[in-house]
């Protein structure tokens, strides 16, 4: 009778270390799933804004407390003005076109409620044009865990103060300066 009590309590024991397992490591699998998710969906919803030429929230991916982030949604929609403004004022008669984007994750390093991911972009085969929001090559993100939802807080990369301008002070839209700079570039 001792040794079937002690039977079951092993076999609980067992199980019950199974599920606590289990639970850790999805818990974090799906913390990166979830970053990587974040990250795939601001570069999709920004390319979609760019394509559309219509600007909208990007507040689900972009933690906007963050003087980079908020730049990015300036830089943004600078860039779908300037496109605008071209093609209105027939400076621009081409045709634009949408290239897929490959990531390869180097690292995704979670402590806590923070973040830092560390991808590759990669063009589409013999594509070598993407908007300036897209910077192929290395890329490092910082983000944030809010709510339960992970935010870009930073995003370090080669072309980032060509695009955003500053990680520390906030840039401003100037539809007047963009419209000014396009009529430059075009004469």
């Amino acid at each position: 009778m001792e040794v079937n009590i002690i039977k079951k309590l092993f076999i609980f024991f067992i199980i019950t270390f199974m599920f606590c397992l289990y639970g850790c490591s999805t818990d974090k699998k799906t913390d990166k799933e979830n970053i990587k998710e974040t990250i795939k969906n601001y570069y999709a919803k920004s390319y979609d804004m760019w394509m559309n030429l219509d600007y909208t929230d990007l507040s689900n991916y972009l933690d906007l407390d963050s003087i980079q982030s908020y730049n990015k949604t300036i830089a943004l929609q600078e860039a779908i003005e300037r496109w605008t403004y071209s093609i209105k004022k027939g400076y621009y008669k081409g045709k634009r076109e949408r290239h897929k984007v490959f990531y390869d994750y180097k690292s995704i390093n979670i402590n806590n409620d923070e973040a830092t991911v560390d991808v590759i972009l990669s063009p589409e085969k013999g594509v070598c044009a993407y908007p300036l929001f897209i910077c192929l090559g290395e890329n490092t993100f910082n983000l944030v865990k809010s709510n339960n939802i992970w935010l870009i807080s930073s995003h370090d990369y080669s072309d980032a103060y060509f695009y955003e301008r500053s990680k520390t002070k906030k840039i401003k839209f100037d539809i007047d300066k963009i419209h000014r700079e396009v009529d430059r570039d075009y004469k």
